[in-house]
C-alpha cells in the first residue's frame, strides 16, 4: 500500500468534481494535504456547495479548505524528530503509538461501514490500532523500531497525525484569502475556535518548536498529553461560520472584530463532517491503485523518490533500456542497483532525454501483492530472496506507466526473461522481446492513455 502516489488523474478521476470557474465559480472543494512519508502531496476533495459568505456577492458557491493551525511544517517536524531521536526504551517512540492508538480509536468511531470506502478506510484504521497494540506488547532492540511500518501509508499514520481535527478549521481556500498565513501559525483562528481552544494550540506550538530544538524528551513527553488532551475534547474540525469571515476586495479575511467571540450556527459541509482526518482522498488512491493493478508500481516507484532520486540518462526515451542484457550493466543488474540491493547506492531511478523514467523492481515487491502481473506467467510472489529477480518499471514522459521488464541473473544472461505491459488497468504478458517495436511503433506513450500519471518528485 504506502503509496506516495502523486497521481493527480486519480484526483480527478475519483474525487474532483468539475473545475472552478474564477473565484466564485464552481463547486465548492476542500484541500486535503495527505503528506504521508513525503510531505508534498495536494488533494482537492470535491464537496457540496455552499453560499457565499456575507459580504461577498451572494448566491454564489464558494471554495472551502481545511486550515491548519498548528502549521503543518511544525508537526512535521515535530513528529520526524521524535522518530529520529527515540531513546533507549523507545521511550519517544512509545508516546507516539499511545497517541497512534487514542486518534485510531477515534476515527474509527467516525468512519461508520456505510459503504465501501468507509469499510476500507475501517480496515486500515483496525489494522494502525493493531501495529499499536503489538508494539507495546513488544521489545524492540534499541533505537529499531519499527520506524518504516509507523510512517508508513499502510497505516494512515501521517495523514492522522497530521488533521488532528482539533487542529483544524475550514474556512475559504487559501488562494480566496488575503490573510492565508501560510505555512505560519494562523494566529486570527482565535476568532474562530475561541480563546481557551486556541491559548492551548499556542502552548503546543511553542513547545512542538521547542522540542525539535533541544529534544528534551519533557518537552516531548508535555506536547503527547496535551495532543490527547485537545484530541478528546474535539472529533471534529471546526465548521465554516459565514459570520467569521468577511469578504473585501474581492478576497476573504478572518473577521477579528473583537465582538464576533459568540459562535453562530455553522454552514453544513457534510462531506468534511463525514471525513473528518481527511482520509477519503488516500483511501480512493489505494482502491484505484489496487483496481488498477498499480500497488507494486507505485511503491517502488516512492522508494526510489525517497532515496536517491532520479540521475539522468542519456537514453532518447525509455525504449532504448528495456532490452534483457548481459553484463553488470544489463536490465537485471540496474534492476539490482536501483532497487536499492547493490554494493554502494540507495534506491535511485533513471530520468531519460524526453522526460520518461525508469526505477528497479525486485521479485520480492511482488510478496504478498495482488497486482495481476505477479502470477501471469511466473509466480513471483513466492520469491525468497531480494537478488533472485530484478529488473525497472518504464513510466512515459507523462508519468503512466509502460512496462515492467524483469529477469533473474541466469536468464539475464541468456538475454531473456518476463516482459509485462500496462494496457487497460491491467498488466500483459509477452513471450517475445520484439514487443517494443511491434506495439510500440512509432510511439513512446504508454497503450493506457488513461492511465494515472506519476511525478519523479
Amino acid at each position: 500500500m504506502m503509496l506516495l502516489f502523486y497521481l493527480f488523474c486519480i484526483f480527478l478521476k475519483c474525487v474532483y468534481s468539475q473545475p472552478s470557474n474564477g473565484l466564485h465559480g464552481g463547486p465548492i472543494e476542500a484541500e486535503c494535504l495527505s503528506f504521508m512519508s513525503r510531505e508534498r502531496i495536494w488533494v482537492p476533495v470535491a464537496l457540496d456547495e455552499v453560499i457565499g459568505p456575507m459580504g461577498g456577492p451572494s448566491n454564489n458557491p464558494i471554495s472551502l479548505a481545511r486550515h491548519h493551525i498548528i502549521p503543518v511544517r511544525t508537526l512535521r517536524s515535530f513528529f520526524d524528530t521524535a522518530v529520529r531521536e527515540n531513546h533507549e526504551g523507545n521511550v519517544e517512540l512509545t508516546g507516539l503509538m499511545s497517541l497512534m492508538g487514542f486518534l485510531s480509536d477515534d476515527a474509527l468511531n467516525q468512519y461508520g461501514e456505510t459503504d465501501s470506502l468507509n469499510r476500507y478506510i475501517r480496515s486500515d484504521l483496525e489494522q494502525m490500532r493493531q501495529l499499536q497494540s503489538y508494539y507495546i506488547n513488544q521489545e524492540f532492540e534499541f533505537n529499531n523500531p519499527p520506524v518504516d511500518i509507523l510512517f508508513s501509508a499502510d497505516y494512515l499514520v501521517r495523514s492522522v497525525f497530521q488533521w488532528i481535527p482539533a487542529n483544524i478549521f475550514i474556512g475559504p481556500a487559501p488562494q480566496l484569502r488575503s490573510d492565508d498565513p501560510g505555512d505560519a501559525f494562523e494566529v486570527n483562528s482565535r476568532y474562530i475556535i475561541g480563546e481557551e481552544a486556541y491559548q492551548r494550540l499556542v502552548t503546543i506550538n511553542r513547545m512542538m518548536e521547542s522540542y525539535v530544538q533541544t529534544r528534551e524528551r519533557a518537552t516531548y513527553n508535555e506536547v503527547i498529553e496535551l495532543l490527547a488532551e485537545i484530541s478528546r475534547g474535539r472529533d471534529v474540525p471546526y465548521p465554516f461560520d459565514r459570520s467569521q469571515w468577511i469578504y473585501e476586495n474581492n478576497r476573504y479575511r478572518i473577521n477579528t472584530n473583537p465582538h464576533n467571540r459568540k459562535r453562530r450556527e455553522a454552514e453544513d459541509v457534510p462531506l468534511i463532517d463525514d471525513d473528518p482526518y481527511c482520509l477519503k482522498p488516500l483511501e480512493l488512491i489505494k482502491m484505484s491503485m489496487h483496481e488498477e493493478n498499480l500497488i507494486i508500481v507505485s511503491e517502488v516507484l516512492d522508494r526510489a523518490i525517497k532515496h536517491k532520486g532520479f540521475y539522468s540518462k542519456n537514453y532518447g526515451s525509455w525504449k532504448i533500456g528495456t532490452l534483457i542484457l548481459p553484463g553488470e550493466f544489463g536490465i537485471y543488474a540496474d534492476g539490482i542497483s536501483m532497487a536499492g540491493q547493490g554494493w554502494v547506492y540507495d534506491p535511485y531511478g533513471y530520468k531519460f532525454n524526453d522526460n520518461s523514467f525508469a526505477v528497479g523492481i525486485l521479485g520480492t515487491d511482488a510478496r504478498g501483492k495482488s497486482d495481476n502481473w505477479v502470477n501471469l506467467s511466473h509466480d513471483f510472489t513466492t520469491t525468497e530472496g531480494t537478488r533472485d529477480y530484478a529488473g525497472q518499471v518504464f513510466f512515459d514522459k507523462n508519468g503512466r506507466p509502460v512496462a515492467i521488464v524483469i529477469t533473474s541473473r541466469q536468464w539475464a544472461d541468456v538475454g531473456s526473461g518476463w516482459s509485462f505491459i500496462y494496457n487497460n488497468e491491467k498488466w500483459e504478458y509477452e513471450r517475445t522481446d520484439s514487443w517494443d517495436e511491434r506495439r510500440f511503433a512509432g510511439r513512446t506513450e504508454s497503450l493506457d492513455t488513461t492511465a494515472p500519471k506519476f511525478v519523479m518528485s
